[in-house]
């Protein structure tokens, strides 16, 4: 089935992926609840070589912690269509996720950072392009 796959990654700052969220192709039309918001946004610097390497294919975005602040904030807000009501539960999952992963790896001594600094880790918002 044709369609771009997302995924969430946990990475060190040597770009290791430690941890791994799929979350589909979320096939759904955007609005206010979707991730795909988050598809080209962010500060890719640290990936250019990958994505220049992928000749299209992949897309990757670092979240930062005002674009993670920026997921959890929308889910105060009630969906109200179909495509909205799956596109919160698909948000809601993947703040889940984030929270947990992030904490687990807090509470192993490693500091959240998007510019890679030392002992830290990121999340990347990747997109495997179809």
């Amino acid at each position: 089935m044709a369609g771009d796959e997302y995924y969430l990654y946990l990475c060190n700052d040597k770009k290791k992926i430690l941890e791994e969220k799929y979350l589909g192709k979320l096939r759904y039309y955007p609005n206010k609840f979707s991730l795909i918001h988050f598809k080209f946004k962010g500060h890719n610097g640290f990936y250019e070589i990958e994505e220049r390497m992928s000749d299209g294919n992949e897309i990757y975005t670092i979240l930062k912690s005002e674009d993670i602040t920026q997921i959890q904030n929308v889910l105060l807000d009630t969906p109200l269509s179909e495509g909205e009501k799956e596109a919160y539960e698909d948000t809601e999952d993947a703040v889940i996720w984030i929270n947990n992963s992030s904490k687990k790896y807090t509470d192993n001594s490693l500091i959240y950072s998007s510019n890679l600094e030392p002992d830290s880790f990121h999340f990347i918002f990747y997109t495997d392009v179809d």
